[in-house]
């Protein structure tokens, strides 16, 4: 159910969110979180095999997904899937990739045995006919290629896309272009970074299932003050996978640290 500005009558009801950080800071598994809080599943936009906006605009608005194991896709509504757009800065060496060119008429050899022999004429009428699908297909592909226009329209288009919900994440929000986070497009904007020495504790008792005593918090806190560097959570959560206690973590944070 609508609540809170989404209940108010014509506030669009569709939200975008883009997360960025350092890798390993928790961007993948916050979307997991949102789709399992949401109850929907995750739609990946992968941006490297779009070619085209017409392929982009299908891809969001067309709403049929192919399941491993059944034979034919499934419908779904925009309120049952997040749709992902990772690394979202690789957008540009899209858009400057090469269409693909490739004739829809097969270079394979006809069977010609049982066909009437064309005249001259005939033949140079079909081979004209082939040479302006061919040139109408490539000028289509040339001038329909994925741009940021066309991706700007799928995320706030005239289109309605009532309770859809889209996610962009990337390592670095200073090389997208303004247009592409302004609000409206995106509702809001999420630095995920690195781990102060409070959050590495948390993280070591939930793993652990047990609670630091004060020389364990003593020895995290001046392990942590030792290292020149920053921690991202994937690196902690490495450790806590490793160790069956928390002496054994704060061990190997201890090393980690000192590598810093």
């Amino acid at each position: 159910n609508r609540s809170g500005k989404f209940a108010v009558k014509g506030f669009p009801y569709k939200l975008g969110l883009l997360l960025h950080g350092p890798p390993g800071t928790g961007k993948t598994s916050l979307i997991k979180a949102i789709a399992q809080y949401t109850k929907r599943h995750v739609v990946t936009i992968s941006l490297g095999k779009i070619k085209t906006n017409q392929q982009l605009l299908d891809a969001l608005f067309d709403m049929k997904f192919a399941v491993q194991g059944l034979d034919s896709p499934i419908e779904m509504d925009f309120e049952d899937v997040v749709f992902v757009m990772e690394d979202i800065d690789c957008a540009s060496s899209i858009v400057n990739a090469r269409a693909d060119e490739a004739s829809d008429f097969s270079s394979k050899p006809e069977d010609t045995s049982d066909k009437p022999v064309q005249s001259e004429d005939d033949k140079l009428v079909t081979s004209m006919i082939k040479a302006c699908l061919e040139d109408e297909k490539k000028y289509n592909m040339r001038n329909d290629k994925l741009n940021l226009s066309g991706l700007l329209n799928v995320l706030d288009g005239v289109i309605d896309c009532p309770g859809r919900i889209i996610i962009m994440t990337t390592n670095h929000p200073e090389k997208l272009d303004p247009a592409l986070v302004r609000p409206g497009r995106v509702n809001k904007k999420l630095l995920l970074s690195y781990m102060g020495c409070t959050h590495i504790q948390q993280m070591v008792e939930y793993y652990c299932v047990a609670k630091l005593d004060e020389s364990q918090v003593r020895r995290l806190s001046e392990a942590f003050d030792m290292s020149s560097q920053a921690f991202t959570p994937a690196e902690i959560e490495e450790l806590c996978a490793e160790h069956d206690d928390v002496d054994a973590v704060l061990g190997g944070f201890e090393k980690l640290a000192a590598k810093h």
